[in-house]
């Protein structure tokens, strides 16, 4: 180690270990960086909300969408607040609601019924 200092002009007191140890929290502190935002609670959807997603999908009822709302609100916030509607992309929301809803325990139509709410929610009225 010596030897390699010297070669390198290392700073005497820095070990390679050290170097190691940083890039755990660098890991972390990148993730959180990416992390989508959380907001305070989920939005309540405005009725062009519910009419547009109602007519981008026939399941997308305003029954199913506030079920939605109540899975969203009961689940996520359990693990990592809940995630602005528009931090992800909509083409990435289906792909992370299956991930999450794995986590969550949830069933098909419970993730069916949270990702309708998620994308109707990022739709401005």
């Amino acid at each position: 180690m010596y030897r390699y200092r010297q070669l390198h002009a290392i700073p005497s007191g820095f070990m390679v270990e050290d170097m190691k140890s940083s890039f755990p929290l660098a890991g972390l502190l990148l993730l959180a960086a990416c992390f989508p935002k959380t907001v305070d609670t989920p939005p309540t959807l405005a009725p062009e909300q519910i009419a547009s997603a109602g007519s981008r999908e026939a399941a997308a009822t305003p029954t199913a969408l506030a079920r939605g709302r109540e899975v969203f609100a009961a689940k996520c916030n359990g693990c990592h607040g809940y995630p602005a509607a528009d931090a992800v992309s909509e083409a990435k929301w289906p792909k992370v609601m299956r991930a999450m809803g794995e986590k969550s325990d949830l069933t098909p139509d419970e993730s069916h019924d949270a990702l309708r709410f998620i994308l109707a929610a990022r739709t401005r009225p």
